[in-house]
C-alpha cells in the first residue's frame, strides 16, 4: 500500500513539475490531465509486468521500438543539417488554420477545412508563405485563392532560386534552396530579399554554406515581413536588435522558482517550490531512513525533483520571451 501512495504522489508531483514548466493556460486542467494518463500508463504496465510472458514480449517491443526511434532520430538530424539551416520552425496545423482565419477573416470551420486540404498538397513553408498574401477579399472562397497563392508563389520562389544559384542545374531548382526561400518569404518582404540577396551573388543557395551565409544577411539587412507578426510567426533576432539578456542568476540556478517569480509568474512559482520541496524533503527522509540503495523509494522521489529541476532551467527562456515587450510596444514605452 505504501508503495502504491508513494507512486501516486510521485506522478502527482511530477505532473505539477513539467505542467508548471510549460507556457500555458488553465495549469489545474493539464495537471489532472497529465496525472490521469501518467496513472493509466503506469498502471498498465504494473499490469503487464504482473504477467511474465506479457512482460517479455512487452519489453522486446519496447526495445524495438525505442531503437526505431533513435534510428529515426539519427536519420531525421542528418537530413535536416544537409537541408538545413531552417529560418523558422513549422507551425502546427491548428496554429495555421487560426492564421488564416485571424489573416482573411473565414470561420474557423473553414479555415481548417482549407489548411487539412492545402497542407495536403502543397510543401507546408511554401503554403505558409502563400498565406500570407491572402487578405479579407478570400474568405468566401478561402481553398480555392489559397491554391491559386500557393501555384503563384512556387513558380516566384523557382525562379528566384534559379536566379539566386539554387540549382543543381539550370532548370532544375535545388530541394534545400526552395525550401529556405519558402522559409524567407515567410520572415521577410518579398522585394526587400530579392533585394538583398540579389547583391551577393557568393550566396549560392544550392549549397548550405551559401544558405548559411544568406541567413545571415537577411537577419542584418532584410526587412521583416509586416504580416509575419500578424499570423503569429516572429522573424529571428537580427546582430543589431540589442545585448543579450542577463544570464540566469547563481539563486536561480540553485532554485528555479526566483527565477519565475521575476518575471512575475507567482503562483508557478508558489506551486513549483511546493512541488520540488515535497519531492526533495520526502526523498531526503526516505535516503536517511532507509539502508543501501536497492529498494529505497527515496531515490525515485530525488531523481523526480531533479528532473522537474532542469527542465524548469531550460523552459525558463521561453517565459522570459513570453514576459518580454513586443517591440512595436517597447517603441511606445520608449
Amino acid at each position: 500500500m505504501q508503495h502504491a501512495v508513494e507512486l501516486l504522489a510521485v506522478l502527482l508531483l511530477l505532473a505539477m513539475g513539467q505542467c508548471i514548466v510549460e507556457p500555458s493556460s488553465r495549469l489545474l486542467r493539464r495537471v489532472l490531465y497529465t496525472f490521469g494518463w501518467s496513472v493509466l500508463a503506469f498502471g498498465g504496465a504494473i499490469l503487464v509486468v504482473s504477467f511474465p510472458s506479457l512482460a517479455v514480449i512487452a519489453v522486446q517491443l519496447a526495445g524495438l521500438l525505442i531503437a526505431m526511434y533513435v534510428v529515426r532520430w539519427v536519420i531525421a538530424s542528418v537530413v535536416e543539417h544537409f537541408h538545413g539551416p531552417m529560418l523558422m520552425a513549422m507551425p502546427g496545423k491548428g496554429e495555421i488554420a487560426a492564421a488564416a482565419a485571424r489573416a482573411t477573416g473565414a470561420s474557423p470551420k473553414d479555415a481548417k477545412l482549407a489548411t487539412r486540404r492545402i497542407l495536403r498538397g502543397n510543401e507546408g513553408y511554401l503554403s505558409l508563405a502563400a498565406l500570407l498574401t491572402l487578405g479579407p477579399q478570400d474568405a468566401e472562397n478561402l481553398e480555392n485563392a489559397w491554391q491559386a497563392a500557393c501555384d503563384k508563389t512556387r513558380d516566384d520562389v523557382n525562379a528566384m532560386c534559379l536566379s539566386l544559384g539554387g540549382g543543381k542545374s539550370p532548370d532544375r531548382p535545388s530541394t534545400s534552396a526552395l525550401q529556405f526561400l519558402a522559409q524567407a518569404l515567410c520572415l521577410y518582404e518579398r522585394e526587400s530579399l530579392k533585394r538583398v540577396l540579389g547583391r551577393f551573388r557568393e550566396c549560392r543557395l544550392a549549397s548550405r554554406d551559401g544558405r548559411e551565409r544568406a541567413m545571415k544577411l537577411l537577419q542584418q539587412q532584410a526587412q521583416n515581413n509586416s504580416r509575419a507578426e500578424l499570423l503569429g510567426i516572429e522573424p529571428p533576432p537580427s546582430d543589431d536588435d540589442g545585448a543579450p539578456g542577463p544570464a540566469l542568476r547563481p539563486e536561480v540556478l540553485l532554485w528555479p522558482a526566483l527565477g519565475f517569480l521575476r518575471l512575475g509568474l507567482r503562483k508557478r512559482a508558489v506551486a513549483l517550490s511546493l512541488s520540488q520541496a515535497i519531492l526533495i524533503l520526502y526523498g531526503t527522509a526516505a535516503v536517511i531512513a532507509g539502508h543501501g540503495f536497492s529498494g529505497n523509494s527515496g531515490y525515485v522521489f530525488l531523481g523526480v525533483a531533479l528532473v522537474i529541476h532542469i527542465q524548469a532551467l531550460l523552459a525558463m527562456g521561453d517565459f522570459a520571451d513570453a514576459a518580454a515587450p513586443a517591440p512595436a510596444e517597447a517603441g511606445r514605452q520608449g
